[in-house]
């Protein structure tokens, strides 16, 4: 903004981060991080970053295999950064075997029931 020559800069707002909703996923699954309800008050550009110990990837959308983080409970970080300030915000992800190993442990005995 100028008034009389002289050149007012509009202070920035910083961005917010919003990591989404916490998952519970199959450890076989592909997991989606969606930071898509992230936004900037100014309309500036924001870029995506995902980790959680190490770095994920980049991206408002990330799709990753669920392996990639393991089973247990992991907390990832979305980092969001509008070219001045930076917000973070926490998903909380549940990577389970248990269904995988039910299925596993069901086709075993059917396959015995069988011959």
């Amino acid at each position: 903004m100028q008034h009389s020559g002289i050149s007012v800069e509009e202070p920035n707002n910083p961005p917010i981060a919003d990591a989404g909703p916490d998952q519970t996923v199959n450890v076989s699954d592909n997991l989606t991080l969606d930071g898509s309800g992230s936004s900037d008050a100014d309309g500036d550009t924001l870029t995506y970053s995902w980790s959680s110990g190490a770095a994920l990837g980049t991206g408002q959308i990330r799709t990753i295999t669920a392996s990639t983080l393991g089973v247990g409970t992991h907390n990832v970080e979305l980092e969001v950064f509008d070219g001045q300030d930076t917000d973070t915000d926490i998903v909380r992800i549940i990577v389970d075997a248990t269904r995988l190993q039910l299925v596993t442990q069901s086709k075993t005995w059917s396959d015995a029931l069988a011959h």
